[in-house]
């Protein structure tokens, strides 16, 4: 039995919500052969970082080839080439799995009718997403919680979406990252996260406004760290220059060091500035705090469930107000609900995500078998 554990990105960010999985899975199961396969020396780089913290794990890394150069020249294409390229390769494993859905496109090709497809969750937020493409249904998904249970578990076979926790808490928790101030003051810090998508994130239409309101504010510090995609391609962040910014002592810049996926700035930061993205759960989940989100798209606010947690503001002018409302005595009502909805994004347990989620493949796999 080989089961290969898919990191498809030119980015590191979403190898922390699997990799645990597959440590554990090889550990629980040595005589299943368990590969971890990477697209780019980045995401190489950080699997050995975490795997440092489970040294019982009996797994190979792999560098995909071809990943160089597709990492390199064409960004934007690179997961559907690399898939492209390894083919052959990819439909040596039994199993596949990975923490995002693209890789399911390989159900496409009459080579592939064999494996079993897995799918992992890279965030528990809940845009107006599916997790299966069109008629490209996952045999199994690994969930973080209640809520995504709920959204995705109708989309599947009975008995094939299973809640397994949150991985990345634990791998953070072993990891033990930085807790440091970023300044020198005891204002308050807000931590501004829009997110990449050009058609749903606050950034093309209020991100630098946001970054002139602080720039003159004297009472707030502010940590700007986008999604790490946001700052990659022209197509999402639209040439806006931010260097005038970086200057600024109560402004901290960061649009993709560790530090912006480690959980470093959504634990140590005093209030929540973002719009789609679901770094808003994993900023409430060690303690409730003020939340403000931006909605120049003018989305529907019923599609997004978690945006019932903090004040919604469409414009910058808006902006002002809301923080002033942050130094009223927080409403009970409101911290409960924040409490409520990361219970349901995450479920907690004495058991680790990583040997849940592993334990939850051994299940499965023995269960195809029959």
């Amino acid at each position: 039995m080989k089961v290969g554990f898919l990191f498809n990105h030119y980015l590191s960010y979403q190898v922390i919500h699997g990799a645990p999985v597959a440590f554990e899975l090889s550990r629980l199961k040595p005589e299943i052969k368990v590969d971890l396969l990477f697209s780019s020396e980045s995401t190489l780089k950080e699997a050995h970082r975490i795997a440092a913290v489970y040294p019982e794990h009996n797994c190979s890394f792999s560098l995909l080839p071809g990943s160089r150069i597709l990492a390199t020249r064409f960004p934007s294409l690179h997961r559907p080439l690399v898939l492209w390229r390894n083919r052959k390769l990819l439909t040596s494993y039994d199993a596949l799995v990975a923490p995002e859905k693209n890789f399911i496109s390989l159900k496409l090709l009459p080579a592939f009718k064999k494996i079993k497809f897995i799918g992992l969750r890279h965030g528990a937020g809940d845009r107006p997403v599916s997790f299966n493409k069109g008629r490209l249904k996952f045999d199994y998904v690994l969930v973080p919680g209640q809520s995504y249970y709920d959204r995705f578990s109708s989309e599947l076979a009975e008995g094939c979406c299973r809640i397994i926790g949150y991985p990345k808490f634990e791998a953070l928790e072993k990891l033990k990252p930085s807790t440091s101030r970023f300044f020198e003051n005891d204002k308050p810090v807000v931590l501004y996260t829009p997110h990449f998508h050009p058609r749903q994130s606050s950034w093309l239409k209020m991100g630098k406004d946001v970054l002139e309101f602080f720039a003159k504010s004297s009472k707030y510090n502010l940590i700007f760290a986008p999604h790490i995609r946001l700052f990659k391609h022209k197509r999402y962040h639209g040439s806006i220059n931010i260097d005038s910014f970086r200057n600024c002592t109560n402004i901290l810049i960061d649009t993709g060091s560790v530090l912006s996926t480690d959980m470093t700035y959504t634990r140590s930061t005093d209030i929540y500035l973002g719009d789609v993205s679901s770094q808003v759960y994993e900023f409430l989940y060690y303690r409730q705090r003020p939340c403000i989100f931006l909605n120049p798209n003018e989305l529907e606010e019923t599609n997004l469930k978690f945006w019932k947690t903090g004040d919604v503001i469409k414009n910058s002018l808006g902006l002002k107000e809301a923080l002033n409302r942050t130094e009223t005595v927080p409403d009970e009502a409101l911290l409960q609900l924040q409490k409520q909805f990361v219970d349901e994004a995450f479920d907690r347990n004495d058991k680790p995500s990583s040997v849940r989620g592993a334990e939850s493949i051994i299940h499965f796999i023995q269960m195809d078998k029959r």
